[in-house]
């Protein structure tokens, strides 16, 4: 008794909160039009807007993070694709987790080999099925990610391996080093 009487007084203080909202966005409709518009206008993104919008060399790439399975937008000035890709939350948690913190317990060898592994792997699983080495006149890219991607600073991938296995951060070749 005392359980649904706590729940009943809690839904009906929700209920005059929402209430009170509702009142509260209708005055600031009426009062501030401007501001209504910027605050609670919902806007939809066109792709064709956006496509005008890019320059030829330019690219984005938006992501979205499903249950099953990672999908990539891609969008250039003149065409878009569609790609599925594999839904690997403990790559991106890893790679992820070792470029904020590298492994303080490992030797700086195998710190740098793990973290070239895990980078060229995140570039392979997210970035290479999206054939940008096909488009070569792409300079510019902006990706959008989603989920466990968010995490990801996608300008750390590595797009190849390194020539050799000297330890040289520097001399990387980094994603962003390519747009």
């Amino acid at each position: 008794q005392m359980v649904l009487a706590k729940q009943t007084k809690d839904s009906t203080t929700i209920d005059s909160l929402l209430v009170a909202q509702g009142n509260l966005k209708k005055w600031i409709a009426r009062e501030l039009p401007q501001y209504y518009q910027i605050a609670y206008a919902t806007q939809h993104a066109d792709i064709t807007d956006l496509q005008k919008k890019l320059e030829s060399h330019e690219m984005v790439i938006e992501y979205f993070w499903g249950d099953n399975s990672v999908y990539a937008l891609s969008i250039t000035e003149s065409e878009i694709g569609f790609v599925q890709l594999e839904n690997n939350k403990l790559l991106a948690k890893q790679y992820a987790t070792e470029v904020r913190k590298p492994q303080a317990f490992t030797k700086v060898q195998e710190q740098f080999d793990r973290y070239c592994t895990l980078a060229l792997e995140v570039y392979q699983k997210y970035i290479a099925p999206l054939n940008l080495q096909n488009n070569t006149d792409i300079q510019r890219l902006t990706i959008i990610p989603d989920g466990p991607l968010l995490f990801i600073p996608f300008e750390a991938i590595l797009t190849n391996r390194p020539s050799n296995n000297k330890v040289n951060y520097q001399q990387l070749n980094y994603l962003i080093r390519e747009f």
